[in-house]
């Protein structure tokens, strides 16, 4: 692959044991949520690379206040969706 792959597969191994550990978190406070470590994952993987390939096309700093703020809303949007389909 492009070493721009390698990038985002790099990024998502951290994203994902970031991720994991947060599910593990979660499933001690709250026992009767069904969250799979393989869904984390996936979670991590669609964030990362969406955040990766938008970065590239940033120009300023505005843009990237912008951009900043739209991730940080999917990512709360991705724990929501998490939480309701399982």
């Amino acid at each position: 692959g492009s070493s721009m792959e390698n990038i985002v597969d790099k990024f998502v191994e951290i994203s994902a044991k970031q991720y994991e550990k947060m599910v593990e978190k979660m499933k001690l406070a709250l026992p009767d949520i069904k969250i799979s470590k393989h869904y984390a994952r996936w979670v991590a993987k669609q964030q990362i690379e969406a955040v990766i390939y938008s970065m590239i096309n940033i120009k300023d700093e505005k843009e990237t206040e912008l951009f900043g703020l739209n991730v940080a809303a999917s990512l709360r949007g991705g724990w929501m969706a998490t939480w309701k389909l399982q």
